[in-house]
């Protein structure tokens, strides 16, 4: 930055600032920084995340097709629910965190909430407020090909049935159906992903038959779509000591929730809306595999 700036000004003959009064303009900044590490060994060596790596694979422009198309669905999908929201059908709008500024600005809302006090003040108020987060656990290799194709598809047989008043509507609905999940069987069956050899940085290479490789274009947004119908159907279900689901977003694996629960109920509502969030990939649990979530950090938790 510095040297850009005295490279313009001497660039310009005219500038007249000489390079005292140019350092004089400048603010030091200070960033802080935060590194999320995988794992360490006993002996103090940092481990790096082992994965598979997808962004080698010849098909990588078709999974970059794939992966706009679902991206539009699921966009199309958030909108809808929050149409539903907004015009009181639906109590639940968007799910999927596309920036952080959304998750920042529904705290500020919640927050706002909470100083009107719309849940009782003191000690001896009726509700606490439960804040709560999970990550998904390996959320990509635990994606079995049965239930995304299950999924995607229930979602693409939707978007047919909402277009039913709109003839050209619903051709286009189920032609796109039709090619996008031919497209998806294919992208799934065929997964070549690589890991670095130990020796020489070689690199081997590996046909994936389950879950979906890291790296690959349309990961993101199988990941993002996926558990999406099954999550509403949770969320709408009625819950014993809730009052209210404030806020439930998630971003890929990530999720976050803020709920109005009955004092002294927080850990028996956290228990239950887990296994209900574990109960999502009920194929992959009779496969033998699973699609779990991990609670990180819950209201009165304590650090292991």
């Amino acid at each position: 930055m510095r040297d850009a700036l005295l490279a313009q000004k001497r660039l310009d003959k005219k500038n007249a600032i000489n390079d005292d009064e140019l350092r004089a303009t400048w603010r030091a900044v200070l960033v802080e920084i935060i590194v999320k590490l995988h794992k360490m060994t006993p002996g103090g060596e940092i481990k790096s995340r082992p994965v598979g790596r997808g962004h080698a694979s010849p098909f990588r422009q078709l999974e970059g097709f794939i992966g706009s198309v679902l991206t539009q669905v699921l966009e199309e999908n958030e909108d809808m629910a929050q149409d539903q929201k907004e015009g009181g059908t639906a109590a639940h709008g968007r799910i999927i965190l596309t920036e952080s500024k959304q998750f920042v600005q529904e705290l500020d809302e919640v927050n706002i909430r909470l100083q009107r006090g719309e849940w009782g003040k003191g000690e001896e108020a009726e509700y606490s407020l439960l804040l709560v987060t999970w990550d998904v656990e390996a959320m990509y290799p635990s994606l079995s090909h049965d239930f995304v194709v299950k999924e995607i598809d229930m979602v693409m047989m939707a978007r047919i049935e909402q277009a039913q008043q709109d003839r050209g509507a619903r051709q286009q609905a189920i032609k796109l159906r039709e090619v996008l999940m031919q497209l998806l069987l294919f992208a799934l069956e065929h997964q070549l992903v690589y890991v670095n050899g130990i020796e020489h940085g070689v690199k081997h290479f590996y046909h994936a038959h389950e879950g979906v490789g890291i790296g690959k274009r349309e990961a993101g947004a199988v990941a993002n779509l996926v558990p999406i119908r099954r999550e509403r159907e949770i969320l709408a279900q009625p819950r014993d000591y809730v009052k209210e689901i404030l806020m439930y977003r998630r971003y890929i694996d990530d999720i976050w929730a803020t709920i109005v629960v009955k004092r002294g109920r927080e850990m028996e509502v956290l228990r239950k809306l887990t296994e209900d969030l574990n109960s999502i990939d009920q194929l992959a649990k009779g496969r033998g595999g699973t699609t779990r979530t991990r609670q990180l950090r819950g209201v009165g938790d304590e650090d292991d």
